[in-house]
């Protein structure tokens, strides 16, 4: 059964805008970035990363290739 071009531009359109309502803002290697920068954290300042965003966020922003503010970080911290 063929497609109208109407309905196929729909479907298009429909997929494009699922890939734009998630796109991804951490890829795999600076949420493993994140985790690693929290265990460093501990294991170098002796204190929980969430006690002090600040400076954690300052800590290890340097690992992380993508850029992000504190409040972005924040979340995916706190994000299963």
């Amino acid at each position: 059964m063929a497609t109208t071009p109407a309905v196929e531009e729909v479907k298009k359109t429909g997929e494009d805008a699922k890939k734009q309502l998630f796109q991804r803002l951490f890829s795999e290697d600076d949420e493993i970035a994140l985790l690693k920068g929290m265990l460093d954290y501990s294991a170098k300042k002796g204190a929980d990363p969430c006690a002090d965003m600040n400076a954690f966020y300052n800590f290890v922003k340097k690992s992380i290739h993508t850029d992000v503010t504190k409040a972005q970080m924040m979340d995916k911290i706190r994000s299963p």
